[in-house]
This record gives structure tokens, C-alpha cells and sequence, in this order.
């Protein structure tokens, strides 16, 4: 999959792991929501590159699902932090 233009594709992360190696699940009804970048659009100019964890506001970008796993599109200027 590849990100066009200014966006950002990036993968839900559905769960952390705690320093004991639990897995905890991410609570998806915050706003704030965390995923980790599959592709940047050849026009971002920005320090964020795949691989990186980055927080988006849920309701400023475009869920989909493909193959049963969650991803999102995101406009690199609604992008809140890298992690």
C-alpha cells in the first residue's frame, strides 16, 4: 500500500505492551488514537517516516480495513506527535 500526495498511511495499533509483557488493549473510544506509519506520500515534508508510531485525532482521519487488519489516512498536517 501506498500513500499518495500529503497523506500518511498507517496501521491501528490495536494494543500495548506493559514493561511485563502483558498485552493491553488500546481503548478506541479516546479521541487521540495511535498507529504506525506503512507509507508517506512523495509530498510530505516531514520528519515522519514509516515505521514511526504517530497520535491522530480519530475524527480527522479516514478508516479502512483491508485483509481484516485496520489502517488509516491521514493529512500530514493533522498529525498531533510522533512517538
Amino acid at each position: 500500500m501506498k500513500a499518495i500526495g500529503n497523506f500518511i498511511v498507517a496501521s491501528v495499533v490495536e494494543a500495548t505492551q506493559s514493561a511485563g509483557g502483558v498485552l493491553l488493549p488500546v481503548d478506541q473510544s479516546e479521541r487521540v488514537q495511535k498507529a504506525e506509519v506503512i507509507s508517506v506520500g512523495e509530498t510530505v515534508e516531514s520528519p515522519i517516516k514509516e515505521g514511526d508510531v504517530i497520535l491522530y485525532d480519530r475524527n480527522n482521519a479516514v478508516q479502512f480495513t483491508e485483509n481484516a487488519k485496520k489502517f488509516v489516512g491521514i493529512n500530514i498536517e493533522k498529525v498531533i506527535a510522533i512517538q
